[in-house]
């Protein structure tokens, strides 16, 4: 066995297999700095020296989160929030919402103050009496009420028929008010607007809570995506570099006389395949950044280009544990919102499965829907009562004039009529029924499918947490073949051949590992968003 080997490799070997959580970039690191032929002594204990420190920094970082990935670059959080302010979807979602609030306030018009006036005077004519009023009303919001005061003045004669319009030389003063008794008393079409308007709110802000958790979700998963293309980019030029690096040593044993032409031809060989390898990456990792640009965005609103993520130290499981940490916070809020929920439940858990179920915006929607509904039935029975409206007014006039118009008016009104046929109150009645039947049929289906949904993906993230344990343990297998196979070459039990296979094995267990633990990640980030939970998360 070569001494360079004894010095660089197996000193470390029993300290590499001990580290079953090694990282990615600690593996690869290893990867190029052990596989260095046998030819290259000189090379051996500056090798020695940077394996040593790849060790002992991936032991240091085995808890780096997403932000601490990357070196100058943008984070998972970054994104999200970027989503968040400036997505156009986001965006467009708030002002439908602005759009509803505004909607309440055109319907509390109904009940404004009403000023009105009102002028007649005869132009010709045998009479010449001249009349003015002013009036100031108020709507109120129980029993169709309605508060008036007025203040008219007339002059001249008027003919018979117009003689209310008469009035004492200053005037006259009135106050009254009208309510409904049966028909309009409970709920009339001015506040069935109102309240119907307050729940239109209520709907929208539960539009806009999906309409937001799509967005994040989809950033989420993008950047994911693109955060797995810099991983493999990476990885493949790392392979690169081991088969340009073994290419020039074997240059040396052929020149030598060491080893056969056809040796460094299949060495050519495999450089030339890595490269075209590179250059597929290369263009995968640019088609992900123009994806995840539609939700990186500047403070205008444009899309921005993210560049390519610059490393530093090493990697751990992804993103897993800030969204663990993260994920607490979702714990604490679901059991504050679940009743009777034992403090010692946590994580995605049938507990967290019913509260969102039962508080899922899309639930809340139709929920807001059937108030809206019923509101409708209410009004359609309401349709159905006869009209039996009360008034009072007093009234005293001022100043000069005949003798009957000098002293206080109260005057009482009761005004009733009703419909013969009630055609247009039952086809309201009839129809909301059937809106309401409508909306419960609805709810029903979107509780069951999510029931199945999120059953469903619960199960999936649990298989993806135990086949991203299983990815890794593989991967540290196929690490462990590629050291007994340098071993073997070192040795001459083996040819080049065999360990450009275990090298590739190795390099395809190592990004399998870390694409089952971005799904894991991108699987946690998906449930937060079935549960309408990535806005309070990761942005509140």
């Amino acid at each position: 066995m070569p001494e360079w080997f004894q010095q660089v490799i197996l000193p470390y070997k029993k300290t590499f297999f001990s580290l079953s959580s090694l990282s990615l970039s600690s593996m690869v690191f290893f990867l190029t700095s052990t596989v260095s032929l046998h030819s290259i002594e000189a090379r051996a204990q500056q090798a020695s020296s940077q394996y040593s420190s790849a060790v002992i920094e991936g032991a240091k970082n085995q808890q780096v989160t997403v932000e601490g990935l990357a070196s100058h670059t943008i984070s998972l959080t970054d994104v999200l929030r970027s989503s968040y302010t400036h997505h156009p979807k986001v965006l467009s979602a708030l002002a439908e919402r602005e759009q509803t609030e505004a909607a309440v306030t055109a319907a509390q018009g109904a009940f404004d103050w009403q000023y009105k006036q009102q002028y007649d005077s005869r132009l010709s004519g045998y009479y010449d009496g001249n009349y003015w009023e002013n009036s100031l009303s108020k709507p109120l919001g129980d029993w169709n009420a309605k508060v008036t005061a007025k203040y008219r003045r007339s002059d001249g004669d008027f003919p018979v028929y117009e003689e209310i319009n008469s009035t004492l030389n200053r005037g006259e003063a009135s106050i009254g008010v009208s309510l409904s008794l049966l028909k309009d008393r409970a709920i009339d079409k001015k506040r069935l607007t109102l309240q119907n308007a307050e729940v239109g709110v209520l709907a929208a802000q539960q539009m806009q809570t999906l309409s937001i958790n799509d967005v994040l979700n989809k950033a989420g998963q993008t950047y994911l995506k693109w955060y797995l293309a810099n991983e493999r980019l990476r990885l493949v030029q790392v392979l690169v570099g081991m088969a340009e690096q073994r290419q020039e040593a074997i240059k040396i044993r052929v020149k030598q006389g060491d080893a056969a032409e056809i040796t460094l031809t299949e060495a050519q060989t495999s450089v030339l395949s890595r490269r075209a390898m590179l250059v597929e990456e290369e263009q995968s990792l640019a088609r992900f950044a123009q994806e995840l640009s539609l939700y990186w965005r500047d403070a205008a609103g444009n899309p921005v280009l993210p560049q390519h993520i610059s490393f530093s130290g090493t990697l751990s499981r992804s993103s897993v544990e800030e969204l663990n940490t993260l994920l607490e916070l979702s714990r604490g809020r679901i059991r504050a919102l679940t009743l009777n929920r034992p403090s010692s439940d946590a994580g995605f858990n049938d507990y967290w499965k019913m509260a969102v179920i039962e508080r899922h915006p899309a639930l809340a929607e139709v929920d807001a829907a059937l108030i809206q509904v019923e509101n409708q039935l209410r009004l359609a029975k309401n349709d159905h009562l006869p009209n039996l409206d009360l008034s009072l007014k007093v009234a005293e006039d001022f100043g000069g004039g005949p003798d009957n118009l000098d002293d206080t008016d109260t005057i009482v009104a009761l005004n009733f009529s009703m419909p013969l046929e009630r055609r247009y109150a039952k086809a309201s009645l009839q129809k909301a029924k059937a809106k309401e039947r409508e909306l419960k049929a609805k709810r029903r289906m979107i509780s069951d499918n999510l029931q199945a949904e999120v059953s469903a993906e619960l199960m999936n993230f649990t298989m993806l947490k135990s086949y991203s344990e299983i990815k890794q343990q593989q991967a540290q297998l196929a690490i462990k073949l590629l050291s007994q196979e340098q071993v073997r070459f070192a040795e001459g039990d083996s040819d080049q051949f065999i360990l450009n296979s275990r090298e590739t094995s190795a390099a395809n267990a190592l990004l399998q590992s870390v694409k089952a633990n971005v799904d894991y990640v991108a699987q946690k980030i998906h449930l937060l968003a079935l549960g309408a939970e990535l806005e309070s998360v990761f942005i509140q």
